[in-house]
């Protein structure tokens, strides 16, 4: 996951499983489940279109950065001075930027 992801997708990943399974406990167990079963079956599976049955996988992972980074833009809304509108972007305009990074990596850019 780290390759498809990079490490702050990794930490975005932990963060919203963490907080899903806080604020929505059946929602975090259910897709934690789900994410762990198709590790298991990644890892007994050896045929040839074994990256295509763990794309489920890469689905969950962007649940749970996508669920990050509205906790982000929520602490970022709560704790700013004022309602700036510069500030309820800051998140959204970060998560923009893991695809670019991502797409730079993979263009041999970066």
């Amino acid at each position: 996951m780290i390759y498809q992801f990079t490490a702050v997708g990794l930490v975005l990943g932990v963060i919203g499983l963490a907080r899903l399974s806080r604020w929505y406990p059946p929602v975090g167990v259910v897709t934690m489940i789900a994410y762990g079963t198709y590790a298991l079956f990644g890892l007994a599976y050896f045929g040839a279109d074994a990256s295509v049955l763990l794309m489920p996988m890469l689905m969950i992972q962007v649940v749970w950065m996508t669920y990050a980074v509205y906790a982000f833009n929520q602490w970022i809304t709560r704790f700013s001075p004022s309602n700036a509108a510069v500030l309820r972007w800051l998140a959204p305009g970060m998560f923009a930027l893991l695809p670019l990074i991502l797409f730079t990596r993979i263009s041999g850019l970066l």
